[in-house]
């Protein structure tokens, strides 16, 4: 694969990205549905995981009101049929228990399907910088 395909995909994955995080906040299901992969696994900061279904369950119902995603540091790396995604993210969620504003480091993953880029899998870690 010569550097301009990766190049490319590497752009294309990172504008999913932000229609990712626009489908997130505006509770968009057509759009999770069709970018997220049926496989897709989201490992929360806590540990707790979800899969395709209990992720866009979690958003629609409420239990989960993605106000903002605030990206930062943002890097991707192409390999091939699969493109990794990191960086840092700050979330202002609404839970049915309280606002909570999480400072976050993650790694997202796509692969190439036949039907275009697919999120895989989504796995984010609390960022505390040291003091």
């Amino acid at each position: 694969m010569n550097k301009d395909n990766v190049g490319a995909q590497v752009e294309e994955v990172l504008e999913l990205e932000k229609v990712r995080s626009t489908a997130i906040t505006t509770k968009d299901h057509a759009t999770l549905q069709r970018i997220l992969c049926p496989d897709y696994v989201y490992v929360h900061c806590s540990g707790r995981i979800d899969t395709k279904k209990s992720y866009i369950d979690r958003i629609l119902t409420g239990k989960s009101n993605y106000y903002t995603l605030s990206f930062s540091n943002v890097k991707a790396r192409s390999l091939g049929e699969a493109v990794i995604v990191w960086g840092d993210v700050i979330m202002d969620l609404r839970l049915p228990s309280r606002p909570r504003v999480l400072n976050l480091r993650f790694t997202n993953i796509w692969e190439r399907s036949p039907d275009g880029w697919r999120n895989v899998h989504w796995i984010a870690a609390p960022n505390n910088p040291p003091v």
